[in-house]
């Protein structure tokens, strides 16, 4: 597994909400409640994220439309509409101009925007949609949160933190300092064409099968394996993450049901600890897993980076509760943490593509490495 030393917690972060295909996820996902069937458009829906919300879409029983390039996995979902178009304008986010023609003269229920990461992009689809749909669902992130009074609060609260801005709300560039940001403008859009008729989901780390960036799914597989394994920083510290099946069920019970606001949706309902992961991962997969506790202090020093080389690990004085009191009360729920870990190593060791790059983990030999200094100077 290799991931090049400087890559960024942002970086890793910023790809919640987009990323490579998933495989079909199937009756692992609960159906959305909802007694009425409502006609559905999902922008994007191909990758990720997409295929866990058209799955929950179809349990309920609810009609489907696809709008989206048709480039990536086209051959997904042969039974649903399609609709091919480019949500972007050109320069932002796109060499090739906008067209959204395919949109003109049709009605649905709800929109369920999984793209949205420029301002004037989301200004475009809403004002292309706002006869065609009565409510509309944008996928954020708690990157929205100004990082600096999220820090010092030491909460990401719907309500109390403020978010973050940048001099231009409508940069064309993803950078670490825009992403965040540029989200926030975005839901702010969306708002200001759909007032009151508004959904923010803002997600955190997406985990489960058919991860592309490899988070999770580099823990579980190093895990699996068993042995001395380096456990990252205070296994006290807490873990916050969600599985892609859950989250897509959740934005799908908010569309089809119009639940306005903004949402944290991360987990867990109820706490759970960096130990209690790993130990629920050694007793669901390898009991011959033993773990040596790592300081985050040595792995600050040695450039190990939370969620890029070492998953489901944050230094404890950077770690952020993400409050979903808010979401649960609306019906966010959460399959146990076992079946999250199982699944996603079944998928792993059975479905990830062999000649795939690993996009997170430690090489062995640099996990063999970083032990041996550690004891070396004394387990400090």
């Amino acid at each position: 597994m290799t991931l090049p030393f400087g890559t960024t917690r942002r970086q890793f972060l910023s790809g919640t909400a987009a990323a490579a295909a998933a495989p079909t996820l199937g009756a692992m996902i609960p159906a959305a409640m909802s007694s009425a069937k409502r006609k559905v458009l999902i922008l994007g829906g191909t990758q990720y994220l997409g295929p866990a919300i058209v799955e929950a879409a179809l349990a309920g029983g609810h009609e489907v439309t696809l709008f989206n390039r048709g480039k990536t996995n086209p051959h997904m979902f042969p039974e649903l509409e399609k609709l091919k178009g480019q949500r972007r304008r050109k320069g932002v986010g796109s060499r090739v101009d906008q067209d959204l023609s395919a949109l003109k003269g049709r009605k649905w229920d709800v929109v369920i925007d999984t793209s949205a990461y420029f301002t004037a992009n989301v200004e475009d689809m809403a004002a292309a949609l706002k006869d065609s749909v009565e409510h509309y669902v944008m996928i954020s992130s708690i990157s929205v949160y100004s990082e600096k009074e999220a820090k010092e609060s030491g909460v990401h609260d719907e309500v109390e933190t403020p978010l973050g801005t940048i001099e231009d709300k409508y940069a064309t560039q993803i950078t670490n300092e825009t992403y965040g940001p540029l989200k926030a403008y975005c839901e702010q859009a969306a708002e200001a064409a759909f007032p009151g008729r508004t959904t923010k989901i803002r997600p955190g780390y997406i985990v489960g099968p058919g991860d592309p960036f490899d988070r999770l799914t580099s823990r579980v597989v190093r895990l699996g394996k068993g042995g001395d394994t380096l456990a990252p920083g205070d296994p006290d510290a807490e873990l916050q993450m969600i599985d892609v099946r859950d989250l897509g069920a959740f934005i799908c019970k908010a569309a089809v049901e119009n639940i306005s606001g903004a949402f944290n949706a991360t987990g867990f309902d109820g706490r759970i600890s960096v130990g209690e992961f790993h130990h629920a991962a050694k007793l669901t997969l390898n009991h011959r897993t033993t773990f040596e506790w790592v300081s985050d202090a040595f792995l600050e020093e040695k450039k190990v980076i939370p969620w890029g080389h070492i998953a489901c690990w944050m230094p404890k004085s950077d770690n952020v509760h993400s409050n979903i009191d808010r979401a649960v009360a609306k019906g966010l729920e959460f399959r146990p943490l076992v079946d999250t870990i199982r699944d996603t190593h079944e998928w792993a060791t059975k479905e990830r593509p062999e000649e795939r790059p690993w996009r997170c983990g430690l090489p062995e030999e640099k996990e063999k490495e970083l032990l041996a200094d550690w004891r070396e100077q004394g387990g400090k």
